[in-house]
């Protein structure tokens, strides 16, 4: 090949391989091109397959939202309701040991002796009786003890009544600690 206006142009062979190297890239272009745009068709088409699908899900499951919300706060109201019942249960318990504890007080309490006063704070507490002499105060602590169940019963003081001929006696249950 001869030079035109002093441009070395390529030889035939040359220029047969720029046009298979032109050939085969112009080919995987459109190839590539091809393989993404079917890639992202195939995508696209299964993005709204999918959103079809939630939005008929969403619209099959709308009527039982109402009814979710009503469970929860049935729940909700169950819970402060059984709290509030374990409250009332409890008071009725205490309300029922506190009458049975005087049920067998006033059973067990006899004449001579007179209770003279009582406290009671979450069971038994104290109980100031007068005795006309020990004997009697030790058959009305056993007595006591067989009625209401409890077992540790102690006498706190022991004091002679300055008014009559005996004693004032103070019982208690040991704290529990």
């Amino acid at each position: 090949m001869h030079n035109i206006n002093f441009i070395n142009s390529a030889s035939p062979k040359q220029q047969q391989s720029l046009l298979t190297w032109y050939r085969i890239t112009l080919i995987t272009l459109l190839f590539v091109i091809t393989s993404l745009t079917i890639v992202t068709t195939w995508s696209l088409y299964q993005l709204f397959a999918l959103r079809s699908q939630v939005q008929k899900l969403k619209n099959e499951t709308a009527p039982f939202i109402p009814i979710l919300k009503q469970k929860n706060e049935l729940e909700k109201t169950l819970k402060t309701l059984s709290a509030k019942k374990e409250k009332i249960k409890k008071h009725s318990e205490t309300t029922n040991q506190h009458y049975t504890l005087l049920k067998s007080l006033f059973k067990t309490c006899a004449p001579p002796l007179e209770i003279n006063s009582l406290s009671i704070h979450n069971g038994f507490n104290q109980i100031n009786i007068y005795s006309p002499d020990l004997p009697h105060a030790t058959r009305f602590i056993s007595n006591l003890k067989k009625e209401t169940g409890i077992e540790k019963l102690i006498i706190a003081s022991l004091e002679p009544d300055p008014n009559q001929n005996g004693y004032v006696i103070s019982i208690r249950q040991p704290e529990i600690k």
